[in-house]
């Protein structure tokens, strides 16, 4: 690599971490990267499609952060799916934005999905507790601080939980982890009242 390329790189480098430390000082959420589908890496679609094999038949599903809606290509047999994301992604999208001081109420759900999108949110307590009214069970991933201390800022992560700290949030809320799973270094959880 050539040093003019090393010197762009640690400049795009620099303005992330800034853009992300900005982002959580002001507990706001990134519009501009996520309403630039150029953002919604093709790489992570596999983490999507293995976290659907723990969805059971006939669940009524409401995914957050669905993006370019993989998950309803996966789904089992008689499952009913419902996008969530802060930017319309049309097909019935529930335009929410997890950042927002006052969270709206939901219909009830089966199963909250969540895949590559809580390492995004600020007050990740608030939402679980909220969302926990509205669903039995929660399947997660999440990159947590044991296997992923470097580089939290550079990718826009605004929180920063170890695996305990991260099920202690879940478990105040009557949910307790069922199976547990790897995709490359995140971890993914299933969380059951």
């Amino acid at each position: 690599m050539t040093l003019k390329l090393k010197i762009i790189r640690k400049i795009k480098n620099i303005y992330l971490i800034t853009k992300t430390i900005f982002v959580k000082s002001f507990r706001k959420s990134d519009f501009s990267r996520w309403k630039d589908e150029d953002n919604l890496k093709s790489n992570w679609f596999l983490r999507t499609i293995i976290m659907s094999k723990y969805i059971k038949p006939n669940s009524n599903v409401l995914e957050f952060g669905a993006g370019k809606m993989i998950l309803k290509d996966y789904l089992p047999e008689g499952c009913r799916y419902t996008p969530s994301d802060f930017v319309d992604r049309g097909q019935g999208t529930i335009v929410c934005d997890l950042n927002a001081k006052i969270l709206p109420n939901f219909d009830k759900y089966d199963i909250i999905f969540f895949s590559g999108v809580l390492e995004y949110i600020n007050d990740l307590e608030k939402v679980i507790t909220h969302l926990s009214k509205f669903c039995n069970c929660f399947i997660i991933s999440y990159s947590i601080l044991e296997l992923n201390r470097k580089n939290r800022r550079l990718h826009g992560w605004v929180n920063d939980f170890n695996e305990k700290e991260l099920i202690e949030i879940f478990k105040k809320n009557g949910n307790k982890v069922s199976k547990t799973d790897r995709w490359g270094s995140q971890k993914i959880f299933v969380l059951n009242k």
